[in-house]
């Protein structure tokens, strides 16, 4: 992860670039503090997995962390830890926005790709295949912690809507939050 400073680049922005280093995440915040929050989860993330991952390197120098299977494996991890939507706390979820770090239901997801891509990239965690380094990082932040994040812009006197709560104040809730 790294900070974005060149003049081009919306401030408070930062991006999390992969061992491919063909494709970084540029990712936005709202606020310095919220900026360094991000930077310093994601690091010590990254710190956690790459000393699980030399644990977990057989004798031949393979990794024993890959495979269909494995990441299976990361999403019934992400759906357990996860266990109500982000935005209106409806029961077992199975949708997620990669780029908030949030799982959500299908009725949030809609809203989500109406506020377009570049606010929130949706995707479902049963029926697409998402790259190993989503899913390792959907999993380590989970909800709680990105709602910690994102909550802290809605304006005073708001309240996250029921799960059953009709569309509009779904969309209202959304809308303020991200």
């Amino acid at each position: 992860v790294r900070e974005l400073t060149k003049r081009t680049s919306p401030v408070f922005s930062f991006e999390i670039i992969g061992p491919n280093q063909r494709k970084g995440y540029k990712l936005q915040a709202e606020s310095v503090k919220e900026l360094r929050s991000w930077m310093s989860a994601i690091m010590k993330e990254t710190e956690r997995l790459l000393a699980l991952s030399h644990s977990s390197t057989s004798r031949d120098g393979t990794s024993a962390a890959h495979g269909p299977a494995y990441a299976f494996g990361q999403v019934q991890d992400i759906l357990q830890a996860n266990p109500v939507c982000a935005d209106c706390r409806a029961a077992a979820p199975d949708w997620c926005s990669i780029n908030l770090g949030t799982v959500i239901c299908i009725d949030c997801s809609g809203v989500h790709r109406s506020l377009g891509v570049h606010v929130s990239k949706v995707r479902s965690l049963t029926l697409d295949k998402l790259p190993l380094g989503t899913l390792l990082l959907m999993r380590t932040l989970g909800n709680e912690a990105a709602r910690g994040v994102w909550e802290g812009a809605v304006p005073p006197g708001r309240s996250c809507p029921a799960a059953d709560a009709p569309s509009h104040e779904k969309r209202a809730w959304i809308t303020d939050k991200y």
